[in-house]
């Protein structure tokens, strides 16, 4: 008997289509989905008709003494798909038995009943005008309703359906016409029906919770943007904007001269202020302030040095420390290209709106011109542009390094990962090589340390990820990119221009003398041939301009006082979820960062933990609140964790922040041979310094901090750090693409085209 093989069966096959008529097919089928949906539209608009007559029917004359008829508000009539709904409601109700008539009637009298009284409640004496404005409240506040009407609507004729057949079937079984499997046919269908019934209810159910929430916050958000102070981001800076400020903005690359142009003006005038992105620069530019015998004042989130506030007439800063209830005469902000930065540029956004300088010197790249025009057309203010040259030229190399024997004193190697760099620093210190480290995760004066290494030449080379592009000003002579690819917390992408420029434009040095520039070229380079394409294209040509919705704003105490004024309430979540509501009038996104919002719920949620337990003694301020959770912790880190609950109840128990000792017990576990948990201990030392400590205090946290930081330096220096299981070599690059992979790899293809070459094996396959 012959086998049967699938492969010679004589079934024709099924040919083909071109891509012409896959097209054709196509329309025809969205087409004929169309027409139906059309169909079924106005099918939907004539049952409407018929049940918006039935409900002003019965609003007008009375509903039958069956049927317990509740009257919507005028403000939810307004809307006819409602009007349709409960019209359709009412249609079905009269057929339904006894029980499950009430069960209707109830739910639906709740779901109407309570989003009245919650709209009452929030709408008392503040009566909604405008029909576009109800309207709008509607339509936001009955989203989950919109989205689950099609289903409900089904669920009421399949209701109205189980009715009948019930009925029909009652009769049947009378007359006994019916047979077993008529009777399990029946059978299956009501229980269908009854599936049907029991999800039109539990909609409901879950339609009123969301429908409350959605109104609550609907309504604040309305009365919020209608409020004068909170009609926009910018409004609660309105002081600053009456100084009749003028703002420069001094914008080039990297080696330009931006800074000391600036510095000048702010040494020459009676009082100012110098706002930077880092410790290490504020710090830099407040001993140049004091070498100019000026009464200079430095504040960070954990120290302040120099002159007493009221005795000081200068300031430097980082930008989040803004001070916005002082005059200046001058302000310098330094790297204004920090608007567009996810996470810390709400901080700009805030310094450039609201500091009270009658001068304003905008520092940073070219590509922050458009969104510097957008922020002060908001405040209708003035500003000017001053374009700079680099003083230095700047070239590519265009031969790859394709090793460590290639590094020189005075290179920078740039890659974008902690680990990164600490491999790195491992594989040169087996070469001979002495290299200074910067990252982020290291503490400030772990990094000044490093810095100093290099610049006075102790070390060899520098390995740093791209905080080194932040203003630091270090003796590089060339900038060699180890990858050109950076997570950017979601996904891999390529390195942008202004990063590219950012980075590279710290190659190169410049001196004046005599009133002459003279300068040494920068030179940048690139360890993958496949990589330097991109180098060029970026050094090539400027910027590309920061884009307009790279905007975004957090919430200072000021907004949190209005907003707290107007909810009428201190619960910080709420308050928080409130100011992310943006009027028609704000130009600036609104932003709560994933960190803030974590902290104020582990806050709020503890302090009612601590309700319940009556041991609130000392209810919290809203200032206090929003202090502690803007702390720089790590609540994902136990020990951070803990610090931060232990603060909390600190305050709430005896009504002030914990004793050093209360402070660092957490710490007393860590074996302080591993540089990341000297970096984690670290992190809470600088939180804790943020609070409002006596001198004694303070002295006590900062000689904990200095063994940190020690420990941290001794265990760089010998070259602790990389993880075990890394693999230390120089990175691998990709044999097809030619690109570094940023590491060293087990394997010859990038994770990009090996992914290409299985999509290509696959397409060849079919």
């Amino acid at each position: 008997m012959p086998s049967k093989n699938k492969n010679n069966s004589s079934a024709p096959k099924k040919p083909k289509l071109s891509p012409e008529e896959r097209a054709a097919k196509r329309a025809q089928t969205m087409e004929r989905a169309r027409l139906e949906a059309a169909r079924l539209e106005a099918k939907r608009l004539l049952e409407d008709k018929s049940f918006i007559d039935l409900y002003n029917q019965y609003s007008e004359k009375g509903a039958p003494p069956s049927i317990h008829f509740h009257k919507l508000s005028p403000w939810l009539a307004e809307d006819l798909r409602l009007v349709a709904f409960y019209g359709a409601h009412y249609t079905s109700l009269p057929l339904f038995p006894a029980g499950v008539r009430k069960a209707f009637n109830d739910m639906h009298e709740r779901f109407f009943m309570k989003i009245n009284s919650l709209y009452e409640l929030l709408s008392i004496g503040r009566p909604i005008e405008a029909a576009g404005d109800r309207k709008m409240i509607v339509d936001t506040a009955f989203a989950e309703f919109w989205k689950s009407y099609p289903h409900l609507r089904k669920a009421q004729h399949r209701v109205v359906s189980s009715v009948n057949l019930v009925n029909r079937l009652k009769a049947e079984i009378a007359e006994e016409k019916n047979s077993k499997s008529y009777l399990d046919t029946q059978e299956h269908h009501l229980a269908q029906a009854l599936k049907g019934l029991s999800g039109e209810l539990a909609a409901i159910t879950r339609m009123t919770k969301n429908t409350e929430t959605l109104l609550t916050s609907t309504l604040r958000g309305f009365f919020i943007s209608r409020d004068r102070r909170f009609s926009s981001y910018e409004s609660v800076f309105e002081e600053a904007h009456h100084m009749g400020r003028e703002h420069v903005a001094v914008l080039g690359p990297t080696n330009s001269g931006k800074t000391h142009e600036a510095m000048e003006a702010l040494k020459a005038a009676k009082s100012g202020i110098y706002l930077a992105p880092l410790r290490l620069l504020a710090l830099e530019n407040f001993e140049r302030l004091q070498g100019a015998g000026l009464k200079a004042r430095l504040e960070t989130g954990e120290e302040s040095l120099g002159a007493s506030r009221d005795a000081a007439t200068h300031y430097s800063m980082t930008v989040e420390k803004c001070p916005y209830d002082k005059d200046f005469d001058v302000a310098v902000i330094d790297e204004v290209q920090m608007l567009s930065d996810p996470d810390r540029g709400a901080g700009w956004t805030a310094a450039i709106l609201g500091i009270r300088a009658r001068k304003i010197y905008l520092l940073g790249s070219a590509a922050s011109v458009e969104v510097l025009k957008r922020l002060t057309s908001l405040t209708q203010e003035k500003i000017s542009f001053v374009f700079k040259e680099r003083l230095s030229p700047l070239k590519i190399e265009t031969k790859a390094l394709n090793s460590v024997r290639g590094l020189q004193r005075g290179d920078a190697l740039i890659t974008f990962s902690r680990d990164g760099v600490l491999r790195t620093k491992q594989l040169l210190r087996t070469s001979g090589l002495k290299a200074s480290v910067i990252y982020g995760g290291l503490s400030p004066e772990v990094r000044r340390a490093e810095t100093e290494k290099f610049r006075l030449g102790e070390t060899d080379v520098v390995i740093a990820t791209d905080a080194i592009g932040m203003g630091l000003n270090l003796p590089i002579r060339r900038i060699i990119f180890l990858e050109t690819q950076k997570y950017n917390g979601e996904e891999v992408v390529d390195l942008s221009h202004s990063q590219f420029l950012q980075i590279a434009g710290r190659a190169g040095r410049y001196a004046l003398s005599n009133g002459v520039v003279t300068g040494e070229t920068g030179l940048a380079a690139v360890i993958g041939q496949g990589d330097l394409p991109y180098l060029q294209r970026a050094l090539s040509k400027d910027m590309d301009s920061l884009p307009l919705s790279s905007l975004v704003a957090e919430p200072l105490m000021l907004h949190i006082n209005v907003l707290s004024e107007e909810l009428k309430t201190d619960d910080l979540v709420d308050i928080l979820d409130a100011f992310t509501y943006r009027s028609s009038d704000d130009s600036i996104r609104r932003y709560i960062s994933p960190s803030l919002s974590e902290a104020a719920a582990c806050l709020e949620d503890y302090l009612l933990e601590l309700r319940e337990e009556d041991a609130l003694e000392y209810p919290m301020t809203l200032h206090q609140k929003f202090f502690l959770s803007r702390l720089p912790l790590r609540l994902n880190e136990d020990s951070h964790y803990e610090f931060f609950r232990s603060l909390i109840r600190s305050f709430a128990i005896r009504g002030t922040h914990l004793h050093p000792e209360e402070a660092f017990q957490y710490l007393d576990h860590v074996e302080r041979v591993d540089l990341k948990a000297c970096e984690l201990e670290r992190g809470l030392v600088t939180a804790y310094l943020h609070l409002s400590l006596t001198e004694e205090e303070r002295a006590h946290t900062i000689s904990h901090r200095l063994e940190l930081d020690n420990r941290s330096e001794a265990l760089l220096s010998q070259g602790k750090g990389a993880k075990e299981s890394d693999k230390i070599a120089w990175p691998t690059i990709c044999e097809r693409c030619h690109r570094s992979m940023g590491k060293p790899a087990n394997f010859k293809l990038c994770r990009p085209c090996f992914a290409e070459t299985r999509r290509k094996d696959r397409s060849q396959n079919d």
